[in-house]
């Protein structure tokens, strides 16, 4: 079911300042939005993926943005018809099917690397990824955020990194990104060392890229980092890990102060006007309202990875199964899938081949996420399980865009539709 929009309130012409670790949210019109899912304003936590930083999927009102596991085009995909399109706007460019490797660096919609992210802010497609130097391509040490119109045109670089992202979300007209000092292991930095160095989560004002970026939390002389960002309603979610303690730290965007949250937990995702929160390995969902106070606690009868469209809740048990396949050696595990409606009674099981490659996430219509059959060479495709069939034998795992990596160069697609 999808959302409904709220009205974006008028823009504060004053400036508070409040105590804690963050700096002032000035000018900020999306600062008394509240707790609402307010629909291509906050990140859309429901196509991410919740166990780590992967953001490769994104959307609007018409179509899907991609990229993909080993995919560097950002592409649209048409909701209704499942067509895709290379958004690149340049008349002689052959895009994706361009065989010459050497050309492939001159589409606009070529991206290259691993740590490709996908936003959709306010009508524009952000894309984070690092940076291509055409004189040395072995270059990848410097990252930048681009801005591209869901057309294709428009495309250009707003901001240049010379460190490497941990983290980063895009919500409610800012990028939050973490970066550490620390590239070695703890053992390799001396106490004096570690005086000068500091890691920390940082904003910068999409409508204003060239403005001084802001400092929303930060660590001096300790070994760590933000590994994981999450953003929900009026809150930044910083899943914070030092040599010391692991806790969560929340960014409180209407109050502008940085604080540690009471309970710490492993995974949080939203469910309506309430928090769905699963710490790892546990077997009991906590309930909870925007400030962590608990409403109900919800025993499931597995662990899990949670993953929720407002009227359906999936458990992806990613961590129980690597834990049988790989560490006790139990090639008959399976990789399941679990289905509950909004009032958490049991729907279906379904069991997916990929491994422990990431659920993409789950909105109104599919859950999203990677093959794994070696044996029928499909490993990348993007799959889906289409929850129209929810709760019949058809439900079961469809191929949504398949990679062809025998017929095309490794960053090429082709799809099935």
């Amino acid at each position: 079911m999808k959302r409904k929009n709220k009205k974006i309130l008028a823009l504060l012409l004053s400036v508070t300042v409040i105590g804690g670790i963050a700096t002032s949210c000035s000018n900020n019109k999306y600062k008394d939005l509240g707790n609402e899912y307010v629909y291509g304003v906050d990140f859309d936590t429901e196509l991410s993926v919740t166990t780590n930083n992967e953001k490769e999927l994104t959307s609007d009102s018409n179509a899907y943005y991609y990229m993909g596991l080993r995919y560097s085009y950002l592409t649209a995909i048409d909701k209704e018809t499942g067509r895709y399109t290379v958004l690149c706007n340049k008349p002689d460019c052959l895009h994706d099917k361009e065989t010459d490797e050497t050309k492939t660096l001159d589409c606009n919609a070529f991206f290259r690397g691993m740590m490709k992210k996908v936003y959709y802010f306010n009508n524009k497609i952000y894309v984070l990824a690092d940076s291509l130097d055409k004189k040395d391509i072995t270059k990848f040490d410097i990252y930048k955020l681009h801005e591209v119109n869901p057309d294709g045109s428009g495309h250009e670089d707003i901001l240049t990194f010379k460190q490497i992202p941990i983290s980063s979300v895009v919500h409610r007209g800012y990028l939050y990104i973490s970066f550490t000092d620390y590239m070695r292991d703890s053992e390799g930095y001396s106490e004096e060392e570690k005086k000068d160095l500091k890691y920390g989560v940082y904003r910068y004002d999409l409508s204003n890229p060239s403005k001084e970026r802001e400092v929303i939390f930060e660590q001096k002389g300790k070994y760590g980092k933000v590994r994981y960002l999450n953003a929900i309603g009026n809150k930044i979610y910083m899943d914070n890990q030092n040599e010391e303690e692991e806790n969560t730290m929340i960014y409180d965007i209407k109050k502008d102060k940085t604080y540690k949250r009471k309970e710490n937990y492993t995974y949080t995702v939203r469910q309506n006007d309430r928090l769905i929160n699963l710490n790892y390995k546990e077997t009991t969902i906590k309930v909870t309202d925007f400030d962590d106070n608990i409403i109900d606690e919800i025993p499931i009868g597995k662990s899990g990875v949670p993953y929720c469209n407002d009227e359906i809740i999936a458990i992806d048990n990613i961590n129980e199964y690597g834990d049988n396949f790989f560490d006790k050696g139990d090639k008959e595990a399976k990789r399941t899938i679990t289905f509950y409606d909004k009032d958490y009674n049991k729907i279906q099981d379904v069991d997916i081949n990929n491994h422990t490659l990431p659920v993409l996430g789950m909105d109104e219509k599919y859950l999203f996420f990677y093959s794994f059959d070696e044996e029928n060479s499909t490993l990348g495709d993007l799959c889906i399980l289409d929850l129209s069939k929810l709760g019949t034998e058809e439900f079961k795992p469809e191929v949504y865009i398949h990679y062809d990596g025998d017929k095309n160069p490794p960053g090429i697609v082709t799809s099935v539709y």
